[in-house]
Order: structure tokens, then C-alpha cells, then sequence
């Protein structure tokens, strides 16, 4: 049986049969990978990398709100708070009850013994009132 050597950082490493076999093996399916990527046109996030940042860093998180949208949302619900304090306080407890508490409207009615018909009426009311205001 003949010597087997395999590179490992520009020294030869004589090997036994089993090991020049499974290195030579890895190394072609490494190879047979990289070239799958490039011919599907996968990129890598390193790909997009730069001295003093990741590619995996400068790619945007989806799901993370940026900071000017929170400032907005945050604006937006002050301005909702004090339109809220421009209703009356049937109209106040009626969206309180909706999206503080989060009853539906079948609850309030049994609360407030209102009809659930004049419930859905007085809570588009009470929405056309807020965007106005809003506006």
C-alpha cells in the first residue's frame, strides 16, 4: 500500500488509506456545495461585510420598529389620550371598556344595560368623533 499524504497548511501529513479517503471526501463535497451556491446565486451575510462591521450587522431587522416609528406611535398616543378626554363619559367609559379593558361589546351591554345595536351606532360615533379630532 502506498504512502497517502493530505496538505495541511503547506506541510504534507502522511495519512492512513481511511483518513486520505474521508479528507478527500469532505473536501469535495465542500467544493460540490460552493458550487451549487454560485450557480443558485446564494449570497452570504459575510458577503456584505466591511473592516469595522458584519454583513450580518448592516442587514435590518424586520420586526424591529425604528425609532422614528416609535417616536410617532408614541406621539399619536398622546394625541389619542387627550382626544379621549374631549368625550363625554358614557363615550370615554364605552372605549375604555373596548380597548383598555378589551370587552367586547356583548359584555358592555350587560354592563351598562345599552342596547348592543346602540353600541355599535355609538362606537362609530365615538371613532368619526376621534378622527376628527385627530385630524
Amino acid at each position: 500500500m502506498s504512502k497517502k499524504y493530505i496538505r495541511i497548511e503547506n506541510t504534507l501529513v502522511e495519512v492512513s488509506q481511511e483518513v486520505y479517503d474521508e479528507y478527500y471526501r469532505m473536501d469535495r463535497q465542500e467544493r460540490y456545495q460552493v458550487e451549487r451556491d454560485n450557480d443558485k446565486g446564494t449570497l452570504y451575510y459575510e458577503a456584505f461585510s466591511l473592516e469595522d462591521i458584519s454583513g450580518e450587522e448592516m442587514i435590518a431587522d424586520v420586526k424591529q420598529k425604528s425609532v422614528e416609528e416609535e417616536i410617532e406611535q408614541k406621539y399619536m398616543l398622546i394625541l389619542l389620550k387627550k382626544a379621549i378626554q374631549n368625550l363625554s363619559d358614557k363615550e370615554k367609559s364605552i372605549i375604555l371598556k373596548m380597548y383598555y379593558e378589551d370587552k367586547p361589546l356583548r359584555i358592555i351591554e350587560a354592563e351598562t344595560e345599552i342596547p348592543y345595536s346602540n353600541l355599535r351606532r355609538m362606537h362609530a360615533e365615538i371613532l368619526a368623533k376621534l378622527h376628527q379630532i385627530l385630524e
